[in-house]
């Protein structure tokens, strides 16, 4: 699996259809783009303010967009250590007490406004 870069045009027509009512299927289809692709760009689409039927999107919004495109690693907000510090006893019970799995204690943490990955609770 390779990376292709999308294009700011390309980023443009998958919302323009995305808000013209069409369906991801559709759009992935029309533009070559793979639906994971189109569903991701959806997403930011909405976290960016934008809406089915709406207006189209602002240089600001394109911009934030287009950054999708950038390769590498994505940027978390905050060290796994340092969200888990608060969260040592509780996980610490939950394996060696309850003795859950870790995939378990990632599910109860995300109940619980906690999100991080398999790999920090490792």
């Amino acid at each position: 699996m390779t990376f292709k870069e999308v294009s700011r045009v390309e980023v443009k027509e998958i919302i323009r259809r995305w808000q013209s009512g069409e369906k991801m299927q559709v759009i992935s289809r029309g533009t070559g783009i793979s639906r994971n692709t189109v569903k991701k760009y959806i997403r930011a689409a909405r976290e960016c303010g934008l809406t089915r039927g709406g207006f189209a999107a602002d240089d600001f919004q394109m911009a934030q967009l287009v950054q999708l495109n950038l390769a590498g690693p994505r940027r978390t907000k905050r060290p796994a250590g340092e969200t888990l510090e608060g969260w040592a006893e509780t996980i610490r019970e939950w394996v060696q007490v309850e003795k859950l799995t870790l995939t378990r204690v990632q599910e109860l943490l995300g109940q619980k406004n906690c999100s991080v990955s398999y790999m920090s609770l490792q």
